[in-house]
């Protein structure tokens, strides 16, 4: 389960955040999830509620998660349309010669502190 591991990571990106900007409380923290990241929000979200208890500046504080949908361009025509939907074949063209542009990925969107 790498979603203990992402969960973690980003507490300490937090944290960090807190201490550099003097703040006290995290009440929310809003991440970012792409649609094919492989992370499975369900225990991402587990994972938080067990590991925000180690960091005294995000005990208390909630999490929200946005997916970010996946998309995927076509590079024999141009075409950008939903991963999700199309796999790899184009469906403007029907080409495989296709690529991720995004929605893979996690990132931090918020933190709402005092």
């Amino acid at each position: 389960m790498h979603e203990l591991g992402i969960v973690l990571h980003m507490l300490n990106e937090v944290q960090t955040f807190t201490q550099e900007n003097d703040l006290q409380q995290v009440r929310q923290i809003t991440l970012e999830i792409g649609e094919v990241s492989g992370i499975v929000e369900k225990y991402l979200a587990d994972c938080f509620v067990w590991a925000r208890k180690k960091y005294p500046s995000c005990a208390q504080a909630q999490l929200e998660i946005r997916t970010t949908p996946a998309m995927s361009i076509c590079n024999d025509c141009g075409n950008e349309y939903p991963t999700v939907r199309y796999a790899k074949i184009c469906p403007a063209c029907q080409s495989s010669n296709t690529e991720l542009l995004y929605g893979n990925g996690i990132q931090i969107d918020t933190i709402e502190a005092c």
